[in-house]
């Protein structure tokens, strides 16, 4: 079986550009992904305008992935599946489990495959935190917000403080009303300068209300409790406090997690596991450019 020199699982923004970075640099790999390259972004934000420095950290993209601002999602993924027509990539293609020895043995749904590097990009957006009160299983709940079927003239609730929370209040306050659910008395220290002022500007105009220091105790229909001892009504629910890191899964790969339930890596980015490296949010990387450009880094290093 031929042995690769890096397989590369997921295809997001540091996947793919581990992928092209590997390619330039004369590197043997595979880019292995489940669905399509840039499936998140493309599935959610296909008609909403992409700002690449989201997030606290406003990094320069330092690479060979597109990154041109202010496209629309769809934009931005269709230039990134050009690129990625470049590359020896396996899409709609899922991983199924791993043994390590002297190479790595990825067993997937395309075939096994060997390496003796692997970089996972695997990201974290499969496991949304949830409110855990009584009704949440029963009741519809989002964890994001689809930019392709916004809400009409419905009775919205966001729960969150941070930039999806955010985000997902000012998009649905453009024609609906917003009540905008903040556990604590601020919003989270990682909310972008813009989307603060964007977020003053709805509230001044009415679209949005902030609700502070509030919980959700229970879900019902059409309506919540809070811990205040009132309720508030709703036809949409979006919930978006974060995502928990696939911790059991990590673990069964063999990797040693730190405090945060991330993998606990080096300088270079490498796990636990030697020759095994982690990028994007997997290492708690909040945006796509500062995602690809640990890739970057990874791949210098393995050139050494």
């Amino acid at each position: 079986m031929k042995i690769y020199d890096l397989i590369i699982l997921g295809a997001g923004p540091a996947g793919l550009e581990a992928a092209l970075q590997a390619k330039q640099k004369g590197i043997d790999a595979l880019l292995i992904e489940r669905e399509e390259a840039g499936a998140l972004i493309w599935n959610t934000m296909h008609s909403k305008k992409f700002l690449h420095a989201y997030g606290r950290n406003t990094e320069k993209p330092q690479g060979l992935l597109n990154f041109p601002d202010r496209l629309t999602g769809g934009e931005l993924v269709n230039l990134w599946r050009k690129q990625a027509k470049e590359l020896n990539y396996l899409p709609n293609t899922n991983f199924l489990g791993m043994e390590t020895g002297e190479t790595f043995n990825l067993k997937t749904t395309g075939g096994e495959y060997r390496a003796k590097n692997i970089i996972l990009t695997t990201g974290t957006m499969d496991n949304p935190n949830k409110l855990g009160v009584p009704g949440e299983e029963k009741y519809p709940v989002r964890y994001e917000l689809d930019y392709n079927q916004i809400p009409f003239e419905e009775k919205i609730i966001v729960v969150g403080g941070g930039n999806s929370a955010v985000e997902t209040a000012l998009e649905c306050g453009l024609d609906n009303p917003v009540k905008m659910i903040v556990r604590k008395n601020h919003l989270r220290e990682s909310v972008t300068d813009r989307n603060k002022d964007e977020l003053k500007k709805a509230i001044e105009a009415g679209e949005v209300e902030m609700l502070y220091e509030t919980e959700i105790t229970e879900i019902k229909d059409r309506e919540v409790a809070l811990n205040n001892g009132q309720t508030e009504p709703y036809d949409q629910l979006y919930v978006h406090i974060g995502y928990k890191t696939p911790s059991e899964w990590l673990t069964s790969l063999s990797l040693t997690l730190n405090e945060q339930g991330l993998p606990k890596i080096d300088r270079n980015f490498e796990s636990s596991l030697p020759h095994l490296f982690v990028a994007g949010a997997l290492t708690g990387a909040d945006s796509v450019v500062e995602s690809a450009n640990q890739s970057i880094k990874i791949i210098s290093h393995l050139l050494k």
